[in-house]
């Protein structure tokens, strides 16, 4: 997404990552580097953290890959101004959910990540349409 909106000359998103039963502290699993790396960058200094109140209190928009987990962020964030948003919502090729592929083969990690790429174009060019004279 960073890249993405780095090539539209859009600046001053704030992008992160966390989740709801990650491992706080631990690096991207040996598929998910390898995969990353297949695709010209690098997670190896990425390390997993758990989304907290303070993040649903801070960011305008929460992306999640299942349903379960904006239930569950709902139920925390009701009064808040933080809209939840299923990824795959705007992505061609997958339906609302994407399922994670922790655990999964490299192929699974494959296959997340072009579903992952493609709700992500998504997801930019409804929230940053490109202006007519670009």
């Amino acid at each position: 997404m960073r890249k993405l909106l780095e090539n539209r000359g859009i600046d001053g998103v704030e992008i992160d990552s966390a989740g709801i039963g990650a491992l706080s502290g631990y690096p991207a699993s040996d598929s998910a580097r390898e995969v990353a790396r297949s695709h010209g960058f690098s997670i190896d200094d990425h390390r997993a953290r758990q989304i907290t109140t303070a993040d649903l209190e801070y960011y305008d928009e929460i992306l999640v890959m299942e349903q379960v987990q904006r239930a569950m962020l709902q139920t925390h964030s009701e009064a808040l101004a933080v809209h939840i948003s299923l990824l795959g919502e705007f992505g061609a090729a997958s339906g609302p959910e994407i399922n994670d592929p922790y655990g999964g083969d490299v192929d699974s990690y494959h296959e997340t990540f072009a579903l992952l790429e493609d709700a992500v174009e998504g997801y930019v060019e409804k929230r940053f349409p490109k202006k007519c004279d670009d």
